[in-house]
């Protein structure tokens, strides 16, 4: 699944997305393992058109984490590439306690780069070098395009949340599922409003 390749834009089908993936998050987190590596490369729809979280190798177990703290190794920051040239993508990913080395690193790290998945559903893009220009004042100044800002300030508040650079100040998954989504979206996922076979699903999946 790759979000550059979108080509139409509906708010609801958005949001219906975004719960998937968090929903998909909650679960690993709920597992004690972090991610790592939460890209638009890394989700998939599986046969029936379902939201999926592949590729875990760069996941850890949060136990794991904890016990290479405490025995004192190094932070793992395999994958991740601070100048951009390495793993396709992952450095506009990266929370930042994971390219500066943290020595703990915990499930927040993927909500921010679950709040950059995010940006790129409410904002598709037409070209490879708009997403790139637009990534990169995101990565590095923290700045959306103005007009994007003016049309969906409920969202940008939610983005900068999930962007904070303090993990502590970033929503849990587990977080998101209770605060996030509008009313309506419970009853409209219930009434079946965006079915497995759902076209519109299918037109953002790009192979």
């Amino acid at each position: 699944m790759v979000f550059e390749s979108y080509n139409h834009f509906d708010k609801e089908l958005a949001w219906h997305l975004f719960r998937q993936i968090v929903e998909g998050l909650a679960h690993i987190h709920g597992q004690a393992i972090i991610h790592r590596d939460l890209t638009p490369s890394n989700i998939f729809f599986d046969a029936r058109n379902d939201i999926k979280i592949g590729d875990f190798g760069l996941a850890k177990f949060l136990k794991l984490e904890q016990l290479d703290q405490e025995l004192g190794h190094p932070a793992d920051t395999a994958g991740v590439s601070i100048d951009g040239t390495g793993r396709v993508g992952t450095y506009s990913y990266a929370a930042p306690e994971i390219e500066q080395g943290w020595p703990k690193i915990d499930e927040k790290a993927d909500m921010y780069s679950l709040g950059v998945v995010f940006f790129e559903l409410w904002h598709p893009f037409g070209t490879a070098m708009e997403r790139h220009v637009v990534l990169s004042d995101l990565k590095l100044k923290g700045e959306v395009p103005p007009t994007w800002a003016a049309e969906f300030p409920e969202q940008k508040s939610l983005l900068q949340r999930l962007m904070s650079p303090a993990p502590s100040d970033r929503p849990s998954a587990t977080d998101l599922l209770q605060n996030a989504f509008p009313p309506r979206m419970e009853s409209e996922l219930l009434d079946g409003k965006y079915p497995a076979n759902n076209a519109e699903i299918r037109g953002y999946k790009h192979i």
